[in-house]
């Protein structure tokens, strides 16, 4: 159904037989993309972009796209918004908002948690949440066009996590 391509990210792969521990060093170095794997990739670059435009830059026929489209749609990972007649495809990003550790601590007495026992369990909200604080943040940021956001993040990482 979908295609896949080697792509060797440090030196072209050599055509001819490969003894098997070139082949072990030489599959260390390659990543496996498919089609799909790019169409995610171009979701991820543009906010929306009509169904047969995303057909055309990955060149894959509209119909196998479709397809692709539909099952990710029932598993929640890609959404479809039409315009008159064009359906437009988006990829669902994980919405996340980051409680501030006052909050999280004032929340936690009124539920009746003691402050140490607060204090585990903010490093465990940490913990458990940092890539997705990490990415919220940099979404916010490019939303806001914000420059430097990498020195941003380690201000907020330092103040906040």
């Amino acid at each position: 159904m979908g295609s896949y391509q080697l792509r060797n990210i440090y030196k072209p792969l050599k055509i001819g037989l490969v003894k098997k521990r070139e082949f072990a060093y030489l599959m260390a170095d390659t990543q496996i993309t498919t089609k799909v794997d790019e169409l995610m990739a171009l979701l991820e670059s543009v906010e929306k972009i009509p169904l047969s435009d995303a057909a055309r830059r990955i060149n894959m026929s509209e119909a196998v796209v479709q397809k692709w489209v539909d099952f990710m749609v029932q598993e929640k990972k890609i959404g479809v918004e039409y315009h008159l007649t064009t359906p437009y495809i988006f990829l669902i990003r994980d919405t996340f908002s980051f409680i501030s550790k006052e909050e999280f601590f004032k929340k936690a007495k009124m539920r009746g948690v003691e402050e140490p026992q607060a204090a585990i369990l903010w490093q465990r909200y940490l913990n458990e949440n940092k890539d997705l604080i990490r990415r919220s943040f940099f979404e916010h940021a490019r939303a806001k066009k914000l420059k430097n956001v990498g020195e941003e993040w380690k201000k907020f990482e330092a103040a906040h996590l």
